[in-house]
């Protein structure tokens, strides 16, 4: 586990964390249960946590061409802007120090852009037509040794 200044902590998730992970995403996340209740039973899924309160989530695994990627990250919206997306992603980063990082956002989705800006990610191609009218933007980060 992963502890940020105190306020919060990195857990794995387990499969009745499904209802809370689907009520903090948004948008055309929130359609993705399936994949959400798969990922669960995967074990690819880690939950940031507010005393007991989950606040959010990343989903990753090694399926995209044998690298680890970061497929779903969401925040509760009450704790944006916390620090919550960065303890998430560094967490990825630790769970696979040694290997190179990918993971994509929308390209309408800025915060997500900044944040993988902040962390080192680097622009590593894009994506029409997964989202009309909103092409998927890619990123990769060089292995953390």
């Amino acid at each position: 586990m992963f502890d940020l200044k105190g306020a919060f902590e990195l857990r794995p998730a387990v499969p009745s964390d499904a209802d809370a992970i689907v009520r903090i995403s948004t948008g055309p996340i929130a359609d993705k249960r399936a994949f959400i209740v798969e990922s669960l039973a995967r074990r690819d899924v880690v939950t940031a946590h507010a005393s007991e309160r989950m606040v959010g989530y990343i989903i990753w695994d090694r399926a995209f061409f044998g690298r680890p990627f970061a497929w779903l990250v969401g925040v509760d919206p009450a704790f944006r802007r916390r620090g919550v997306g960065v303890l998430l992603m560094r967490g990825f980063e630790t769970g696979c120090r040694g290997e190179s990082l990918f993971t994509s956002t929308n390209e309408s989705n800025r915060p997500m852009q900044a944040l993988l800006a902040r962390l080192g990610f680097l622009p590593s191609g894009r994506v029409e037509n997964l989202d009309p009218g909103d092409p998927e933007l890619f990123y990769f980060k060089a292995a953390v040794t």
